[in-house]
């Protein structure tokens, strides 16, 4: 059994990650369009104000929490996928330096 990184798939994934990165601030942007309560609207909403401005407060807090979980497992991915890139490159001139070298016969084109 062996185990296998492909770096360009690290690389897939963490552009998703990316996405869901824009995908958090745009729901939070849209949950302010569409859910803020201003002053002047509270009406018959007064006594439910505190409680959907607790909740607001946290579904803010939610949303950032998902952008800098994204954020940084973007980061990551990116990094992880350098050092397996980099353990390839070494690895194979490792095993190109342990070959014997050869004469390479001189090719002409005329």
């Amino acid at each position: 059994m062996t185990f296998s990184v492909e770096p360009a798939d690290m690389r897939a994934y963490a552009a998703k990650l990316l996405d869901l990165s824009d995908d958090a601030i745009e729901g939070k942007a849209y949950t302010h369009r569409y859910g803020d309560i201003g002053i002047t609207e509270n009406g018959i909403f007064g006594a439910l104000l505190m409680s959907h401005s607790r909740f607001m407060t946290r579904l803010d807090d939610m949303s950032s929490h998902l952008k800098k979980l994204t954020d940084s497992n973007h980061q990551s991915l990116m990094q992880i996928a350098r050092g397996y890139e980099a353990i390839d490159h070494r690895s194979a001139a490792e095993i190109d330096d342990s070959y014997p070298t050869t004469q390479r016969p001189m090719v002409f084109k005329g």
